[in-house]
Parts: C-alpha cells; structure tokens; sequence
C-alpha cells in the first residue's frame, strides 16, 4: 500500500506486509544510549505480518527488551521507505512509524517516538536508530514425509486438523503451516530428516508468534506427532528426544463410516450410552445420565497392531 501518510496512525488499519526483510541483525541509538557492543535483531513472526524486535542490553545502554509489530501502512517520499506499525500486544498496544534508509543488504532504520509521522521526515529526527545487515535466511533443506502433503498420484495439498487444538495444518515444500481463524500461529521448517523404523525425526526451525528457535518432531504413520521442546540448539539430535508435547493429525473434512455399528450400553446405566452409525454411517452420539447428548463423526482411522482408533469430532446436541 503506497499512501501519501502525514498525520497519526489510524487504529483500524489492516495489517499488511512489513516493506522490510527479516532477519536483521542491528545495533541502536537511543536517546539513553548507544548500545554497539551487542547484537540485536530483528525476526518475522509466525504471521507474515508481524515482526519481532529484540533488543540486547550494553554495558553502555542496560535497556533490553522485546517486542513484536506488526505492519498496517507503507509509502516512498523523497527516496525513503517509510512504514507505520502497531507495536506491543493487544492489551498494551501503541503506534509507531518508521523510515528506512536501505543501501544493499544494509542500512538504517529510525523510529518515531510517538503515533504522529509528521515530525519523522528523516533519519535524524528518529528518536530510536538502528544500523542493521541482513542476516540468513531460513530455507528448507528436507521435506516432511509424504504422507503429510500428498495424497494418490495427483499429489494434491492436503489440509490437516489438529485434535487436540484444532488447528488447521498444511504442509508443502518443507514448510509446516499451522493457523486458527486464518493467522498463522506456528511454522516449523525442514532441517533435517531421517527415517527409522516406527517414525520419521526430523530437526525444525520453528517459528511460534513470535518465539524463533529450533525443535525435535516425530511423525509417526499413525498421523501422531510428537515435539520436542524449542531450543537455541541449532544442530540438537533428534533421534532421541524427549517427548514435550503430542499431536494427532487427521485430514479436514474427512469423515467415514464407523467400525462397530449398534447400540452400546454399560452395567450401571438402564439406557444406551453410546450410538454408533444408528441415524448416519459416520455419525456418533453419546448420551450421559445428565441427559445431553454429544454428537460428532468418525474421522478417518489408524490401525496400531490389533487395535482401531476412532477419532470423533463432537459437539452437544440442543
């Protein structure tokens, strides 16, 4: 969005793309200091439309903070890319604007020291200056299993869903995106993989909000996924990790027909409790002594030995 922009930030500005590429490493001025024997820098959050500042204390400036924007505004005036953010979080949120000064790989950002861009006409009126360099760039050196992307030979993008969180999945390229009402939340990048016999471990750069790092996955046929936690560990084994948190992936949208149709019931209760396929082929309903009933659908599922496991999205009936 290329706008003429002399006056305040208007709040209800939709984000867009931030006219900067991150990562960044700088050094700043401020008005308590300078701080150039540390580095800072700058990264791209899980949603394109947010940065992350972090700021490193100096024997000369002891300030250290961090903080994530996000972009709602950019235009050029007189050979300058200026650029208002929304900085903080949302219950703390403030405006700033920026110009940047790009020469190459490197150059100069200022900042304003409030919502108004109108005294922000050049680099010397920043109150907040940073000299930055590009730093490397992320790209995908794997993919995840094939499995997780494609389906038959037309190899189509397949879309996953969380059952724990929801969350939607896709994964294409040697990129894991994981988003919820359309924002990205997570996106985990290919480093490394390797096959063993029962999963596939794979070392990650991860990207979650605005957390970077490094994280163990184990992607098991069944769809089940296990993480490990997220370090600085650039070069951690992933081959035997310790178990953070677990997943299950099953395809959005699909639903089939249950295994075991009928009518179940237990010892301690006069009424069936659970219905499977009866009204639907894919449809489940549980009942309680409370009365409500919890209707879902089978999802597609996974043999493990002898044993079928149902996944089951449900909601209560009125």
């Amino acid at each position: 969005m290329l706008v003429d922009f002399t006056g305040t930030v208007p709040e209800e500005a939709t984000a867009i793309q931030c006219p900067i590429e991150a990562p960044l490493n700088f050094t700043y001025h401020t008005s308590a200091g300078t701080c150039s024997s540390r580095i800072s820098s700058i990264t791209r959050c899980a949603e394109w439309t947010r940065l992350s500042f972090r700021y490193q204390a100096c024997p000369e400036n002891p300030t250290k903070e961090a903080s994530g924007m996000e972009c709602i505004a950019s235009w050029q005036s007189l050979g300058h890319t200026f650029f208002a953010a929304r900085v903080g979080n949302r219950r703390g949120e403030s405006y700033r604007c920026f110009i940047v000064d790009q020469s190459g790989t490197s150059g100069r950002i200022g900042i304003s020291a409030d919502a108004s861009c109108q005294e922000l006409t050049h680099i010397g009126a920043a109150t907040t200056t940073l000299n930055y360099k590009q730093d490397h760039k992320v790209h995908p050196l794997c993919d995840f299993p094939d499995y997780m992307h494609a389906m038959g030979r037309a190899r189509h993008r397949q879309t996953w869903e969380s059952i724990v969180t929801g969350r939607r999945n896709v994964i294409q390229d040697g990129s894991w995106v994981s988003s919820y009402k359309l924002r990205n939340d997570t996106v985990w990048t290919c480093l490394e993989s390797r096959r063993h016999e029962h999963f596939t471990a794979i070392r990650a750069h991860v990207r979650r909000g605005c957390q970077t790092g490094y994280q163990c996955v184990q992607v098991c046929k069944e769809s089940l996924v296990n993480f490990g936690q997220i370090s600085l560990n650039e070069y951690e084994d992933c081959s035997e990790m310790v178990v953070d948190t677990r997943d299950t992936l099953v395809v959005q949208g699909a639903q089939e027909e249950c295994p075991l149709r009928g009518r179940y019931t237990s010892a301690a209760c006069q009424h069936p409790l659970l219905f499977l396929g009866c009204n639907k082929p894919d449809e489940i309903q549980i009942a309680t002594e409370c009365n409500p009933v919890w209707k879902g659908s089978c999802r597609p599922k996974y043999l493990y030995g002898e044993r079928k496991e149902i996944h089951k999205n449900a909601k209560e009936l009125p």
